[in-house]
């Protein structure tokens, strides 16, 4: 029995974690990019295929000045992957005022599993990042606005020079079995 890898840990690209700080490379990959538009809600624009589900990236030359967090994602050959994320809170007027009401939207949840490798794996970091800087602009020691460091993957602090990243909570989940069709099941004492 072949249990197939849970949906929102699949990644099917390199995060490229050498690149997140060298400016000069960053923008050469821009101009080459593929780009994912998460609007504030998490919805993203997707579109239907042979294969299914895919999110609907678009090239980084056909994406204007949008006023959106720009984060590095990664890449997958020599395909750079970049998200645009709209970190507006309820107040403030974001990327949905400016979605196109025609262009089907999803979110994770509805998303996750329906998506290939690269598609869940872009999905799934894309969300985690713009919650990450929504929920998290201050610097946690002094509360001084921070600045996004490392292609969007760090936050760091004028006032005292703090780095701050997105918090990684691991979870694991998992089916003890036999190898047939017996597996364990527990509850509670109580």
């Amino acid at each position: 029995m072949t249990i197939p890898p849970p949906a929102l840990s699949r990644v099917g690209y390199d995060r490229a974690v050498e690149h997140r700080t060298d400016d000069a490379w960053l923008a050469a990959a821009w101009e080459r990019a593929l780009v994912l538009e998460v609007a504030a809600d998490g919805t993203v624009a997707i579109r239907q295929t042979d294969e299914g589900v895919r999110l609907d990236l678009r090239p980084a030359v056909e994406v204007t000045d949008t006023g959106l967090l720009r984060v590095f994602l990664g890449v997958n050959g020599d395909t750079p992957y970049f998200g645009l994320v709209d970190v507006a809170t309820d107040s403030d007027v974001g990327f949905a005022d400016r979605v196109d009401p025609d262009q089907a939207r999803a979110g994770l949840r509805a998303l996750g599993a329906e998506l290939d490798d690269i598609g869940s794996g872009l999905l799934t970091s894309a969300i985690a990042l713009r919650n990450y800087h929504a929920r998290h602009p201050r610097c946690p020691r002094c509360g001084t606005q921070t600045d996004v460091i490392q292609a969007g993957w760090a936050r760091r602090c004028p006032a005292d020079g703090t780095d701050h990243f997105p918090r990684t909570d691991p979870a694991v989940i998992m089916l003890v079995h036999d190898g047939g069709d017996r597996c364990v099941l527990g509850r509670q004492a109580v």
